[in-house]
């Protein structure tokens, strides 16, 4: 395999990847599915002529998302006649808000997962029943025979030990 062989297929495994989140991401700043749909194509080329400025293990959707960004803003000046409800300051904001943008977005994904993973078999079950599913706390302490102030305190103390295995795990790798 050449070396152009293998940038375009690290660059289409990563986007393939990222392109259902990032099509999320661009339609959340322009509110028009099929707006967004153009948007991502002409991201996907732009991301790929500038793919030599990618560093391969770094945060990808971080760097595509700027792209996505940017392709936005010169969507909105291709047409100018449209009306755009949203300034370019609240985009920056909206885009900045965005879970993903940040780089540590994935990483602290990654830290829930395995804090959820060495939960006890009891908390695991009862994150899943209050958060896997449309019941209520309500009806998971019904069917636990359980008054809902119970299952209210041990969920708090769940998300207190998720929040500190977290926390611990990102302090570990040199992250705030």
């Amino acid at each position: 395999m050449q070396a152009g062989d293998n940038n375009t297929s690290t660059f289409l495994r990563l986007f393939s990847a990222h392109q259902q989140r990032l099509h999320q991401y661009v339609f959340s700043l322009v509110a028009d599915w099929n707006d967004a749909e153009d948007i991502v194509q002409e991201v996907a080329v732009k991301g790929w002529e500038n793919f030599d400025q990618f560093t391969e293990g770094t945060h990808f959707f971080a760097w595509i998302s700027k792209i996505g960004f940017h392709q936005v803003l010169a969507y909105r000046k291709q047409r100018k006649n449209s009306p755009w409800p949203l300034s370019e300051q609240f985009l920056e904001l909206a885009s900045a808000a965005y879970p993903g943008v940040d780089k540590d977005y994935d990483i602290e994904l990654e830290s829930l997962r395995h804090c959820i993973s060495i939960l006890g078999d009891e908390d695991r079950v009862l994150l899943e029943k209050c958060y896997d599913t449309d019941t209520t706390i309500k009806e998971v302490a019904q069917k636990s025979d359980a008054p809902a102030g119970t299952i209210y305190k041990a969920l708090s103390r769940i998300r207190h030990r998720l929040l500190d295995c977290i926390q611990r795990r990102m302090a570990g790798e040199g992250r705030p």
